[in-house]
């Protein structure tokens, strides 16, 4: 596996919109490099006080409470975007119109980052999935970290994990608007269906977020495809090895659910797995969260039989449905 040289981390003075849960983390990673960080929120400073305490712990970052307004972007370089607030805001149109990158705390994370990105899309299933390819690879012996859309922002644990672990990342559409360098070494995509149509306007432009993940992967990285969802495989992108799953038939290369029996397909051979009455995880949704999970931890060829065992003891998330 080649894991590919980070780009420096962008600019030197810094505005965080949104002092949720990522843009927090964000600020944090940034100031811990000694960047000059703006930390801006809409919300009046009493509905702040977690993240000022958060902010004056880190150290190198000030909040601005009840403004998100173009005047915010006097004297910085970068604009750290977070997911749940739309992109054609008034202060990131500003941003655009002077040239300032606008970019997400999952691309922040990613450029930080020492150990290599396994990411996660998807309309359904992806906590399930991401959480799933976590506990494969910690049976495995890997060290890893379960973050972005499920649990930890990124930018909390980006930093933590060395070089030989990785992240498995749970990504959503929204934060896949304002990323420029992401590059996965193992990218997922498990379904494409209608939604957030308030925010994307239609189908097209929401598989085209979601195809974002892959386009920059090159020959060194793996692109994982639903071969079970033509909305997914018609917008297939990107110079990664391509590796699919399936609930309906066999594929060449991946891992599939045939006659009750999950099977393995790599380099050329095919393992069966174990059957599908084994698995805890009920229902066809599950099914294919599981096979998607498979081929995403393949290129790390981690054991059958460790993979059978996690997968005849995995409960699921607590609250999924």
């Amino acid at each position: 596996m080649t894991i590919d040289a980070r780009h420096p981390l962008p600019g030197r003075h810094a505005l965080v919109v949104g002092a949720a849960r990522s843009g927090l983390a964000a600020a944090r990673l940034l100031a811990r490099h000694g960047l000059d960080v703006r930390v801006c929120d809409r919300r009046p400073a009493a509905e702040l006080a977690g993240a000022q305490r958060a902010l004056s712990a880190a150290g190198g970052a000030t909040l601005v409470a009840g403004r998100d307004d173009p005047a915010l972007l006097e004297g910085r370089d970068v604009v750290v975007w977070s997911p749940g607030i739309p992109v054609d805001h008034p202060l990131a149109a500003a941003a655009r119109a002077r040239g300032i990158p606008v970019l997400s705390e999952l691309e922040i994370g990613f450029l930080a980052a020492h150990a290599p990105l396994l990411c996660v899309t998807g309309t359904n299933g992806k906590s399930t999935t991401t959480d799933l390819v976590g506990a494969l690879l910690r049976a495995a012996g890997r060290e890893v970290e379960v973050c972005g859309n499920i649990g930890r922002a990124l930018c909390e644990v980006a930093e933590t994990v060395s070089p030989r672990g990785l992240l498995a990342v749970e990504v959503s559409s929204f934060q896949l608007e304002t990323v420029e360098r992401l590059k996965p070494f193992v990218a997922t995509w498990l379904n494409l269906t209608p939604d957030h149509f308030d925010r994307h306007g239609d189908l097209e432009r929401y598989g085209a977020l979601k195809r974002r993940l892959f386009e920059r992967q090159d020959e060194h990285d793996y692109a994982v495809w639903n071969a079970d969802d033509p909305e997914v495989l018609g917008r297939r992108a990107g110079g990664g090895t391509w590796l699919e799953f399936s609930i309906r038939r066999a594929v060449e290369q991946g891992a599939y659910a045939l006659d009750g029996t999950l099977h393995l397909a790599w380099r050329g051979g095919t393992e069966a797995l174990l059957r599908r009455t084994e698995l805890r995880l009920l229902g066809e949704h599950n099914l294919a969260n599981v096979a998607a999970a498979l081929a995403t931890v393949l290129p790390l060829e981690p054991a059958p039989d460790l993979l059978r065992a996690v997968l005849r003891e995995y409960p699921g998330l607590e609250h999924g449905l």
